[in-house]
């Protein structure tokens, strides 16, 4: 995973958005950056991991004593601080 936060500043300089740029299918592509918190249970956090394929990959009884770990270092309520971007553009003209 990519933890580092994103900045502001270059969104337009990062991928999708120079793929996207590529494109002459679209116009006037913008970024928006939008910060936002998620609070999770301890619990569904580790749902949560379960479904990255990092995990997925290792085998069961490899997952089940990490995930149980990793559960016993977690505290009860895991909070998450969260960057998306919203790339938008319109259709350029035939």
């Amino acid at each position: 995973w990519d933890t580092a936060p994103i900045r502001d500043d270059g969104l337009l300089d990062r991928w999708p958005a120079t793929d996207l740029a590529g494109l002459s299918t679209f116009a006037g592509l913008q970024a928006r950056l939008y910060r936002w918190e998620r609070a999770m249970t301890r619990q569904e956090y580790l749902d949560f991991l379960a479904t990255h394929s990092a995990y997925l990959l290792l085998a069961e009884p490899l997952r089940s004593s990490l995930f149980a770990r990793i559960g016993q270092a977690l505290p009860d309520r895991v909070l998450l601080a969260e960057d998306t971007i919203l790339y938008l553009a319109r259709r350029a003209p035939d």
